[in-house]
């Protein structure tokens, strides 16, 4: 038979749930449960979820911005072909000023590289959308 005590008067971070003096003494919340709905109960998970969301809430704002741009070059290199002009980018939403790289290529044009495609400026209003490998 087991013999908790709790006199140490630790408690679980989340729940304020007591946490037995026998029990580790780095333990901060309660151990996890699979309840039987076949949930999980996670004081641990449940009180970092929100304070990490809070910390990545700016990462994850520029990742939609990259997903979005790539949809959107996505659709128009299958609607309007590779070569376009500025309008149609503008018409897509198609930010160049927000790559995730930019380059220059050896003839001196600029290359605006978003995830899996990139934009290279032909002339001064024509613009070719390509594919390519890189991984940022």
């Amino acid at each position: 038979m087991d013999y908790y005590t709790y006199h140490l008067d630790r408690e679980c971070r989340k729940c304020f749930e007591p946490i037995a003096d026998q029990v580790h003494a780095l333990r901060e919340f309660c151990p996890r449960k699979v309840l039987e709905d076949g949930t999980i109960k996670s004081c641990k998970d449940d009180y970092h979820t929100p304070i990490r969301k809070l910390e990545k809430a700016p990462f994850k704002d520029l990742s939609l911005h990259h997903e979005k741009m790539r949809n959107n070059l996505r659709i128009l290199l299958h609607r309007h072909g590779e070569t376009v002009d500025l309008e149609i980018i503008n018409q897509y939403g198609i930010i160049l000023n927000r790559p995730a790289e930019f380059g220059w290529l050896k003839d001196g044009s600029p290359i605006f590289y978003f995830i899996e495609y990139a934009v290279n400026k032909i002339n001064n209003n024509q613009y070719k959308i390509i594919k390519h490998a890189r991984i940022f």
